[in-house]
């Protein structure tokens, strides 16, 4: 019989640290659009440097890159034909959404 309530008592205590644990992570989300003609670009790469978080944006131009740790960083932004980006002192809040919007310029080639 005390099988089952050391299973409720495990399957509590993983809820209980995952609850725990996202609260110590913020996120990052917004919508990266044509420079000129404010159109959404799918497929644009978003990288927060020095850690292992990153997206690429959906067919409407949105991302959200998740579990990010608090403090400043610095995002990388690429996209085929566009200039790259780089954007410093991106203040992330532990269990904070943080918005960035991103317009790209089409590169000279």
């Amino acid at each position: 019989m005390q099988v089952p309530f050391m299973r409720k008592l495990y399957k509590s205590f993983l809820i209980l640290t995952s609850i725990v644990l996202a609260n110590d992570f913020g996120f990052i989300s917004g919508v990266v659009t044509d420079k000129v003609t404010g159109e959404p670009l799918p497929g644009v790469q978003i990288v927060v440097e020095k850690t292992d978080c990153g997206a690429v944006t959906n067919l409407d131009g949105v991302y959200e890159i998740y579990r990010i740790p608090p403090g400043k960083h610095e995002l990388f932004v690429e996209y085929l034909g566009y200039t790259s980006i780089r954007i410093l002192n991106v203040q992330v809040v532990a269990d904070s959404i943080t918005k960035l919007d991103i317009a790209m310029d089409q590169g000279n080639f």
